[in-house]
């Protein structure tokens, strides 16, 4: 009888079990970082900040509920790979929803715990520092470089409510990221949006210099922010000649 309704037979799911606590442990330092795409110390870190928000609640009996070091390892995998949400399920020995959930546990956490704390624009101290550091690696007649701004296009399924509002100039939906980062690539900033990027700028704190800079109002023309730049070179402006033309600047942006 089963032979004529085959798409009706509840298929066996592919287990994994414990392998967060018995097969990861027993990883190479790189076998770990090509499976989840962080150190074990960062792991390890990330776990320890995370872990109250992240915890199981109490158990009243079925299914024992995820550890907090599954959900960490399940959230990276998911956001580190192109893996469906059946295969991480049958990797940690979860459902699809509770993948699902484990996900969102992990992204409120992150939001609640970490990003405050880890994404914050430096102090006036170390926003010198950073550009001290930016002198190091970019043109000497190119100085007050304070951070690295750029935008990227995250590909999303189409919404259901107002899709054009996400539909971008490349063709597909997506949510546009704005950042700022140092030179080690740590960010400082970050702004999310579905919009044209001038317009994600506009609504960023970015565009209200004195809340980021505490000289944003000071006029005195030995401010270092308001001295002219010479001689820079742009790229994208060519002569008949083919030679680069030469701007002189009198606004450091």
């Amino acid at each position: 009888m089963s032979s004529f309704f085959p798409n009706m037979l509840r298929e066996e799911r592919i287990k994994v079990e414990n392998f967060c606590s018995q097969t990861l442990p027993l990883y190479s330092d790189h076998q770990f970082r090509r499976t989840l795409c962080v150190p074990r110390n960062i792991f390890s870190v990330l776990l320890d900040v995370m872990k109250d928000d992240i915890k199981y609640t109490p158990h009243f009996g079925g299914r024992h509920p995820v550890q907090p070091e599954d959900k960490l390892a399940v959230f990276l995998k998911y956001i580190g790979s192109t893996d469906t949400l059946l295969d991480i399920g049958q990797l940690f020995n979860l459902t699809e929803y509770s993948v699902i959930k484990a996900r969102r546990k992990v992204t409120e956490a992150i939001l609640n715990r970490l990003l405050s704390t880890t994404i914050k624009w430096p102090t006036p101290q170390e926003l010198n520092n950073v550009t001290n550091e930016f002198n190091n690696i970019t043109a000497p007649n190119f100085p007050g470089i304070v951070g690295a701004m750029d935008g990227s296009h995250i590909a999303i399924a189409t919404p259901l409510e107002s899709p054009h509002s996400y539909f971008n100039r490349k063709k597909f939906h997506s949510v546009v990221l704005q950042a700022v980062c140092k030179p080690n690539l740590t960010f400082i900033d970050v702004c999310p949006g579905r919009m044209h990027d001038a317009n994600i700028l506009r609504r960023s704190e970015l565009w209200n210099p004195e809340q980021l800079f505490d000289d944003a109002d000071n006029d005195d023309p030995d401010n270092p922010r308001l001295q002219p730049v010479p001689n820079i070179i742009r790229p994208s402006n060519t002569n008949a000649m083919g030679q680069l033309k030469r701007i002189r600047i009198t606004n450091n942006l």
